[in-house]
């Protein structure tokens, strides 16, 4: 049983350039906390350490990226008792292989997401996806929290937590170029520029988004590789 067992570090090793990502969760390495947020999935916790006691756990994650080390606090959900699993009772159900492909996504977007809308160049992006992507579940991840941030937004800056974003440099802004391929067709006709854009670094990924409050509504773009800056 053993020898067949998948360890966790054979696990970690099969994500896309995980080894440019390192987690640490109270200064010490975390491998299981690392494989939950890398698969978008739950920690299952026993209770009696008050560390692991907490709804949602807050990692370091510390990587590599464009020759720098970067640092950010992401959360993973945590199932210690009876109660947080009814509590996310809805979001343990959602996990349930229902979500197969791009397509799939598409689709039930509408109802797993109420408060996203997508531009025709994300639905093509996303329906272009197998699912098998190592990233798939880490959009899906970043397009829940997206959603959930509008949906408790009420004042001041709209900040997701749980994800790493940034708005676009001045100088990439400037570029009429580089302007023009951040700015995308929305579902009423519009143009709007979607320069913000949260970071799936291990996999050079991006998801271009604007939030538009009164609308209550995420615009989402782009969903793809890391589009090119004035550095490039």
């Amino acid at each position: 049983m053993v020898s067949k067992a998948p360890f966790i570090e054979d696990l970690l090793e099969n994500r896309a350039n995980y080894n440019l990502v390192e987690y640490k969760y109270h200064d010490a390495p975390a491998l299981g906390l690392a494989l939950a947020h890398q698969t978008n999935n739950f920690v299952l916790s026993f209770q009696g350490d008050q560390r692991f006691e907490a709804d949602q756990l807050q990692l370091e994650m510390i990587q590599f990226c464009n020759e720098q080390i970067e640092s950010s606090l992401v959360l993973v959900p945590n199932l210690s008792c009876a109660a947080q699993a009814q509590k996310r009772q809805q979001e343990i159900l959602n996990l349930q292989g229902k979500v197969k492909s791009g397509a799939d996504l598409v689709q039930q977007a509408v109802s797993r997401y109420p408060f996203i809308a997508l531009c025709d160049s994300a639905k093509k992006q996303l329906m272009a996806l197998n699912g098998s992507e190592l990233y798939f579940s880490e959009i899906q991840r970043h397009l829940q929290i997206l959603n959930d941030t509008m949906q408790s937004w009420e004042a001041g800056p709209f900040s997701p937590e749980g994800l790493t974003w940034s708005f676009e440099s001045q100088p990439t802004m400037t570029n009429s170029d580089l302007k023009a391929m951040r700015t995308f067709r929305c579902p009423d006709g519009s143009q709007r520029i979607c320069e913000r854009h949260t970071k799936m670094m291990s996999a050079n990924q991006r998801i271009h988004f604007l939030p538009l409050q009164e609308e209550g509504k995420v615009l989402i773009g782009y969903v793809g590789i890391h589009l090119k800056t004035s550095k490039d």
